[in-house]
């Protein structure tokens, strides 16, 4: 059936002028499928299914699969769906890999992005299917998370750029010749630079949530935020895939490779022309602390063994993180593996930092994603302040 499907893809004419759908910022399949009154479609940024057909009146089966195999079970789908007059349609997603794992979100013209209740998502027992019973309604997007647009990712940070804070420049380009933004904040006595990442998986929208709330945290307003910054260099990526997220992939770039697997190999452009960013200013200033961003099953950090770090502040901050009640109960969980090409394994391989990998997790609400996040925010200050030698506040 989903080898049918995909033979769907692109059928049935042409395409419904949608009031809640942007145009593509770069080269994006659409697939498309209509009968009955109803019409679905990708074609958006971040849209992502494999095919689709329109079964009966209300009803259409989609085909999710992947951009590449073996590939990590990320099984992300957008789409969007129009009626001719005011129905619930019935939408049941068919998996061709790994099985259902983000809970629907809906989102209608005038409103924002609202998750399904659970009485309107039905698995099957085995996860390769799930029936989406829509609201009542003529127009509806649909996707495995709230899609965040780039601006939303890249805004601050061009805002604080603009406004004198911090330089922007494009370290690279990706794949598709998108750039890939890099924000310096560095002060004229650094004695010591910190590297933050976020968005090297498509999906992993919680990760994008706490990326943020971290960031506000530490280049907020506080005196102890702000002390630090007048003696700390930050490197900021904020938007490392930007074609994997704007194709709708389950994880990997244009090219369908995982990000997160290419660190110290550097095949891919976006990874290649970052490390050589982070390898340069690490020669110039002591390298501190390196955080990526993710989201998976549950919260987790994951952090090489404690003591396997020569110098940085990452064991110091899960300490004070885990005396932070927004922090308590995140779990830690320690493990290296030399020659790892991940980002964390390659700060400790190659500079001697315990890098961390942050995962929100995909369930966790936005507002304790943002605690917890803005709770390691403070930990790393803390961490940092107590390794430059000023007294902990």
């Amino acid at each position: 059936m989903a080898a049918a499907l995909l033979l769907l893809a692109g059928c049935a004419g042409g395409q419904p002028a949608a009031e809640a759908l942007a145009p593509p910022s770069g080269p994006v399949a659409t697939a498309f499928c209509a009968g009955f009154g109803l019409e679905v479609r990708t074609g958006f940024h971040q849209a992502g299914m494999a095919g689709c057909a329109v079964d009966a009146p209300g009803r259409a089966t989609l085909a999710i699969a992947p951009e590449t195999r073996p590939i990590n079970a990320s099984p992300w789908y957008a789409f969007a769906v129009r009626a001719a007059r005011a129905s619930a349609p019935l939408v049941e997603l068919r998996y061709a890999e790994a099985g259902h794992r983000y809970h629907p979100w809906v989102e209608t013209p005038g409103r924002g992005w609202v998750r399904l209740p659970p009485a309107a998502v039905a698995a099957s027992a085995d996860g390769l299917s799930a029936r989406v019973q829509l609201p009542p309604g003529r127009s509806w997007r649909v996707a495995a998370q709230p899609i965040e647009a780039p601006s939303a990712a890249l805004g601050p940070w061009e805002d604080r750029a603009a406004a004198g804070l911090m330089t922007a420049e494009s370290a690279g380009r990706s794949r598709d010749g998108e750039p890939i933004r890099l924000y310096l904040h560095r002060p004229a006595r650094a004695q010591g630079l910190v590297l933050l990442v976020g968005r090297q998986h498509p999906p992993e929208i919680p990760g994008a949530w706490a990326f943020d709330a971290f960031t506000r945290e530490l280049f907020g307003p506080g005196p102890e935020a702000a002390r630090l910054r007048a003696r700390v260099a930050i490197a900021v990526v904020p938007l490392l895939n930007p074609d994997g997220i704007r194709r709708g992939h389950w994880r990997g770039n244009a090219a369908g490779a995982d990000l997160n697997r290419d660190w110290g190999r550097f095949l891919e452009p976006e990874t290649a022309a970052v490390g050589r960013r982070f390898e340069t200013l690490a020669a110039e200033l002591p390298l501190l602390a390196a955080i990526d961003f993710h989201a998976t099953r549950r919260d987790v950090i994951y952090a090489p063994p404690a003591g396997a770090a020569r110098q940085g502040a990452g064991d110091r901050m899960l300490e004070l993180l885990a005396r932070d009640p927004a922090g308590r109960a995140i779990p830690v969980s320690r493990r290296h593996e030399v020659g790892a090409p991940t980002f964390k394994a390659w700060t400790l391989d190659r500079f001697g930092v315990a890098g961390l990998t942050w995962e929100a997790g995909d369930n966790t609400p936005a507002e304790v994603v943002a605690a917890n996040a803005k709770a390691g925010a403070r930990a790393l200050v803390a961490a940092l302040q107590h390794i430059l030698g000023e007294e902990q506040p």
